[in-house]
C-alpha cells in the first residue's frame, strides 16, 4: 500500500527529534598542584604520588545543555572522562560519585561541585578496607586524593558510597586553585531536516518499481 503524496510530502516536511542535544562540557586548562599532604606514617615518600608537575583535566556529556536558573541540582552524565595525573578516570572503570550545578538565566555554570571516583583494590562488592582514588573539583579549587581507604559503609549503601579515612596512612593527597570552569565544549545541534522525496522518486515508487534512494543531507551548527 503507498501513502498519497500529499501525505508523504507532509512527513518530508517534519524535522527528526532533537536527539542531537547531547552537550560536553569541558574543564578549562588548570595550574598545577600547589598543595600537599604528605602520605603517613612520616617520611613514607614510597606513597607520595602526585608532584607539582601534575594537574587535572577532563570533561563530562549530558543528554542535554544545561537548564537556567539551577539551584543545588543533582545530575547524572552519560559520560565523563577525568585525569588528576596520576589515575584516569572514566565510565568505564569509575563512577561519578557527586555532581551538582547552580546555573545563571543562560544556563551557564555558576557553582558546581564534582567528585569521581575509582576503586584500586578489591573486588566486588567491595568493603571496608578497600582502597579508591578520588578526585574532586568545584568552583574555588581541585583535590586529588589517592589510595584512600574505605572506612565506613552507611547502612542500606553501597561500598561505593563509604566514608573514607582521613589519617592520610599510605594515603597522598594534592590540590590547586580552581583557575577556570567548564564550559560548554560541544554546541547543541538542532533539529536534523527529513530528506524530502521529489514528484519523480513518488512516482516511481507508487508504479512498483524501486526508487532510488534519496542522500540524506543535514546541516550542523557550530
Amino acid at each position: 500500500m503507498h501513502l498519497p503524496i500529499a501525505s508523504l510530502l507532509a512527513l518530508g516536511a517534519l524535522s527528526l527529534p532533537a536527539s542531537a542535544q547531547v552537550t560536553t562540557y569541558q574543564l578549562a586548562s588548570q595550574a598545577a598542584y600547589s598543595s600537599f599532604i604528605p602520605c603517613m606514617p612520616a617520611g613514607s615518600t614510597a606513597c607520595e604520588a602526585y608532584t607539582s608537575a601534575m594537574t587535572v583535566a577532563g570533561q563530562f556529556t549530558l543528554s542535554a545543555p544545561l537548564a537556567a536558573s539551577l539551584s543545588a541540582t543533582t545530575l547524572a552524565p552519560t559520560a565523563f572522562s577525568f585525569s588528576d595525573g596520576v589515575n584516569t578516570y572514566t565510565e568505564a572503570g569509575a563512577w561519578v560519585h557527586r555532581l551538582m550545578v547552580w546555573t545563571d538565566a543562560s544556563g551557564a555554570l555558576t557553582q558546581f561541585n564534582l567528585e569521581v571516583r575509582k576503586w584500586l583494590t578489591g573486588t566486588p562488592p567491595h568493603a571496608v578496607g578497600d582502597r579508591l582514588s578520588t578526585l574532586y573539583i568545584d568552583q574555588s579549587l581541585f583535590s586529588a586524593t589517592h589510595n584512600a581507604e574505605c572506612f565506613f559503609i552507611p547502612v542500606g549503601q553501597s561500598a561505593d558510597n563509604c566514608t573514607l579515612l582521613t589519617d592520610w596512612q599510605f594515603t597522598h593527597n594534592a590540590s590547586g586553585a580552581l583557575s577556570g570552569t567548564f564550559a560548554a565544549a560541544s554546541a547543541p545541534m538542532g533539529p536534523q531536516p527529513i530528506p524530502s522525496l521529489s514528484v519523480h522518486g513518488l512516482a516511481a515508487g507508487g508504479g512498483g518499481g524501486p526508487a532510488a534512494a534519496p542522500q540524506a543531507r543535514a546541516t550542523m551548527r557550530a
